[in-house]
């Protein structure tokens, strides 16, 4: 299920190896055990639990990227983290006043803080999703330049490639966490359902982040992609729970 490497774009022969760090292995069993906790808890009925637990949730996933974040270009990672926040958050603020960016919604108090009826997390959860999206994408790049013999016009393809996938990977993680959240009671749909306004917005502003993603040239962080697969698969069964 969980594929790593510790190099950014490593330039070995062959597939992908499978090379966590022990802090790597750490941050995964207990990000899986967090969620299996969860979806224990939801099968018993525990869902006020659950949501008044979410932000030390949210806040203990994004620990855990901290905490396995390879050592190296800290600055590059603050500057990725500060933007995808501002730009997330913002486009949040603009979209809940004005229904104009994602349709109109509204927050539920389960998230937390809010500065202008928007949760703080949410900017956290924009990093966690894109971040993680990106690095899924470079992941899938770097198979793929084992593939297909490199050439100049496929190098600038594959790069470019990263943005748009990794903007498809994080719209795909909101499409699966949108009946969750909502079943939940994260926050609300006018009309209750979700227009596909918030998909193509979803989508088009993180491509932008992804961009930003790519001209930074992050090094690769594996604990990054594997929390995505294990939240997507976490919001999925809650999406399926009667």
């Amino acid at each position: 299920m969980f594929a790593a490497t510790s190099e950014p774009f490593p330039d070995r022969g062959g597939y992908i190896h499978v090379n966590m760090d022990h802090r790597t292995k750490l941050a995964t069993v207990f990000a899986v055990a967090m969620h299996l906790a969860g979806l224990v808890g939801l099968m018993f009925g525990l869902d006020e639990a659950f949501r008044q637990l979410t932000p030390f949730n949210l806040m203990a996933m994004f620990g855990l990227i901290l905490y396995t974040r390879p050592n190296e270009q800290v600055r590059k990672f603050l500057i990725f983290l500060c933007t995808a926040f501002i730009l997330g958050f913002s486009a949040e603020m603009v979209g809940v006043k004005t229904g104009m960016l994602f349709g109109h919604y509204s927050y539920g108090t389960a998230l937390g803080p809010k500065v202008n009826d928007v949760p703080l997390l949410i900017g956290v959860n924009w990093f966690i999703v894109v971040y993680g999206s990106g690095m899924l994408a470079v992941q899938i790049r770097m198979y793929l330049g084992r593939l297909i013999p490199a050439k100049a016009a496929f190098s600038r393809w594959i790069g470019f490639s990263v943005i748009i996938d990794g903007a498809l990977f994080a719209t795909m993680f909101d499409l699966i966490m949108e009946p969750a959240a909502t079943k939940l009671g994260l926050w609300t749909w006018q009309g209750g359902h979700v227009p596909m306004l918030n998909y193509v917005t979803w989508f088009l502003l993180s491509v932008i982040i992804m961009a930003i993603f790519r001209q930074l040239k992050l090094k690769h962080h594996p604990f990054a992609m594997n929390l995505l697969l294990i939240q997507a698969l976490f919001f999925l069964m809650i999406g399926f729970k009667d």
